[in-house]
């Protein structure tokens, strides 16, 4: 119990730190990347994309898809996200 007690104590003494200053060193990671079987999607290879697009300074668009030429898709996934 008393492990359990330091643990938590622990804890939360870790997640009250104050934050850390950005030294603005910080990357972009907005923009369109492909698998590398993308190049061979006219043979009929399978690839994955994903988008990443900035709606504002919090939140991110992001869209995954598998497949979408040649052949049916066969995912799809579009989601905010928030930027941490």
């Amino acid at each position: 119990m008393k492990k359990l007690a330091t643990l938590l104590i622990l804890t939360i003494v870790c997640a009250c730190n104050s934050p850390k200053e950005s030294d603005g060193s910080s990357k972009t990671v907005f923009g369109n990347f492909a698998a590398e079987s993308y190049a061979q999607r006219s043979e009929g290879y399978d690839y994955v994309t994903v988008s990443i697009d900035s709606i504002n300074d919090q939140f991110a668009s992001v869209i995954i898809d598998a497949r979408k030429d040649k052949k049916s898709p066969t995912c799809e996934l579009e989601v905010f996200a928030r930027i941490v």
